[in-house]
């Protein structure tokens, strides 16, 4: 990966397929940074100072030494949402719902806190929150 981010979190995905998680993430604004196919290929993918890794693969997140100790069945991310603070909410929204619309969960409207925002599931099954940038240190 050329260049260096600011932010010490990244997330790591674990998805089966790399062409429709970067057809996805592309319209939320992330630039893949770097690829490696293979069994166990490695994916990055970068918007600002936000990354997302990507592992990619079959059914080798079953095998992981966390992982493995849950059902097969689970959904990818259930428990997790992934807030990804956006400047141009309107054209972000406008980019899923053209490439698809039966990812939206929650249609854009503006909270009762401030910002707007809408929610929407990966191909894989994660659960994002797509918001307008907020001061999270202000009540």
């Amino acid at each position: 990966m050329s260049g260096s981010v600011e932010g010490d979190i990244t997330v790591e995905l674990h998805v089966p397929d790399f062409d429709a998680a970067v057809e996805f993430y592309d319209k939320l604004g992330f630039a893949l940074m770097s690829r490696q196919n293979g069994e166990l290929g490695y994916m990055v993918m970068r918007r600002s100072r936000s990354v997302i890794g990507f592992y990619g693969g079959s059914n080798k997140v079953y095998e992981h030494a966390y992982f493995q100790r849950y059902d097969t069945r689970t959904p990818r991310g259930y428990g997790v949402e992934i807030v990804i603070e956006v400047e141009e909410i309107d054209e972000v929204f406008r980019a899923i719902k053209s490439l698809r619309s039966e990812a939206i969960v929650e249609e854009l409207v503006e909270r009762p806190w401030g910002p707007r925002d809408f929610r929407l599931v990966d191909p894989f099954g994660f659960y994002l929150r797509i918001t307008e940038k907020i001061n999270w240190l202000v009540p």
